[in-house]
């Protein structure tokens, strides 16, 4: 999880309510939305990677993250946790579609400010 301080409402990924089975959280600490999504900050991805690690030494059967701003890092992060671990829980490497943010006028002041 990134280092956030904004609500996480029923709904969304890192809210346990969400889910019907038991579910794990590991924040990477001072990965703001800010060095994260705006700066793309590379010193936080052995911060993601360990934490990743954690959670699967923990019993994890799945990572995941609540947007697609870790995709810039996706190829360091499948390297890390390895694909054997992707296949194990039915990920494929098949075509995704990504829709961008960029111009939502809410999205800026309300998760990144």
């Amino acid at each position: 999880m990134l280092d956030t301080s904004f609500p996480r409402i029923k709904g969304d990924i890192e809210n346990p309510a969400t889910f019907e089975f038991p579910v794990q959280f590991k924040v990477v600490e001072g990965a703001s939305p800010e060095k994260i999504v705006l700066q793309a900050d590379k010193s936080f991805l052995q911060p993601v990677i360990e934490a990743g690690l954690r959670l699967i030494d923990n019993g994890a059967e799945i990572i995941a993250t609540s947007c697609g701003f870790l995709a810039l890092f996706h190829n360091e992060l499948t390297r890390a946790l390895t694909e054997k671990h992707l296949e194990a829980v039915g990920i494929e490497h098949d075509e995704v579609e990504i829709v961008g943010m960029e111009d939502s006028k809410e999205f800026l002041p309300v998760f990144i400010d």
